[in-house]
């Protein structure tokens, strides 16, 4: 009954709902417009293996194994729900992305019967009930990597039935830790097995062979920087609030929104700041405006500040950690395990105000880094 109720539901309302919310939010706008402009060439991808990633972290986590494939001369197609996924997200030679349509019935049947994958993979979550359906009625053999579960997770509860019925149909089901497979015993999950995180393997290949960039270099004049990473304006506000008290650093920030209205906001937070892009010499505060730099600039920082943690949507801490850094970032990571295990380890810490973080700057800022052994024993 709960299947059916969800199926009538989102085949009834969803793409309604989306044109509403399109009418008000530049990003559905963009998603909207895309999907209708896909429809034409989706033919083109057909019998391609189809990645699904919500967004861009989810994306980092499937690229080791999209990039294997690719070696094997397999099409590749990756689809995404976010537009900040879909527009950041820089796919190797070969491969293609595109949106993957609301979950109705309706709208699935027909992406599903044009597309036509030869597999398909599900990279941690958003596990759609009508996009399942398809590609069981499509008999397209599917698998699912790198998710996670917890206590918490709407797949441990009474109406998670159909869902549950779905994914026992997957060929394989891969998930990141043991905390994982034992819940999914529990709530009926077949064959559930570790798949362990591929952004670990990820973020080490990167940091071992880090790109040298001049235009931070030159700012930076032999100083070493504190990274505040993916930020959003709580933590750009709080990061503020203690800068004048911070003594022997420079202050880099690659903010998770990069329009000019969040930048002009950034900049009235630290006035004493300059733009990457603008290569001016003044000031002690680096504003990064472009996209692809964060994972690289790491290299040259002593702590980075990550943003997400008090929206619940923490951004990724592995790729400083990968640099042998030590991170921050506010109190609600729940849904990541990675985040508590390394605060576990000692290397993370979570803040929720200006002294609280002010604490583990002084802290993390004065003794070497010690993160390397955690990282490449989770790798």
């Amino acid at each position: 009954m709960v299947g059916y109720l969800y199926k009538t539901f989102t085949s009834l309302f969803a793409v309604g709902i989306q044109w509403i919310l399109s009418r008000f939010s530049k990003k559905i706008k963009l998603r909207t417009d895309a999907l209708n402009e896909q429809k034409i060439n989706l033919s083109a991808y057909s019998k391609s293996v189809l990645f699904h990633c919500a967004s861009l972290g989810e994306y980092e986590m499937a690229l080791p194994l999209i990039n294997e494939l690719l070696k094997s001369n397999k099409k590749i197609v990756v689809s995404f729900t976010s537009p900040s996924g879909y527009t950041k997200a820089l796919l190797p030679a070969g491969a293609n992305k595109l949106y993957l349509p609301v979950d109705s019935s309706r709208q699935m049947s027909k992406f599903f019967s044009v597309l036509q994958p030869s597999a398909f993979v599900l990279v941690k979550y958003e596990f759609w009930l009508s996009m399942m359906h398809q590609l069981h009625k499509n008999k397209i053999p599917c698998f699912l990597i790198s998710a996670t579960l917890r206590n918490s997770h709407f797949l441990s509860k009474w109406y998670a039935k159909p869902w549950i019925n779905a994914l026992n149909q997957f060929r394989y089901l891969g998930f990141q830790n043991e905390q994982s497979v034992e819940m999914a015993a529990r709530i009926g999950l077949r064959q559930a097995c570790i798949s362990g995180d591929p952004r670990f393997n990820r973020v080490l290949e990167i940091a071992a062979n880090p790109k040298q960039n001049w235009g931070i270099e030159d700012f930076l004049k032999g100083e070493k920087a504190i990274i505040l990473g993916s930020s959003w304006l709580q933590e750009e506000e709080i990061v503020a609030t203690i800068w004048p008290k911070i003594e022997n650093h420079k202050l880099i920030i690659a903010p998770h929104d990069i329009s000019e209205n969040h930048l002009e906001k950034i900049e009235r937070l630290f006035p004493i700041s300059q733009r990457y892009s603008a290569k001016s010499k003044d000031g002690n505060v680096l504003i990064i405006d472009n996209i692809g730099e964060l994972k690289y600039a790491y290299k040259y920082a002593k702590l980075a500040i990550i943003g997400g943690g008090f929206t619940g949507a923490l951004h990724n801490i592995l790729e400083p950690l990968a640099y042998l850094i030590p991170v921050a970032f506010g109190p609600n990571h729940n849904k990541f395990w990675e985040a508590q295990s390394a605060i576990d380890a000692g290397i993370a810490k979570t803040f929720v105000n200006s002294m609280e973080l002010l604490t583990i700057v002084e802290s993390f800022t004065s003794k070497p880094n010690e993160t390397n052994q955690w990282l490449v024993k989770k790798s």
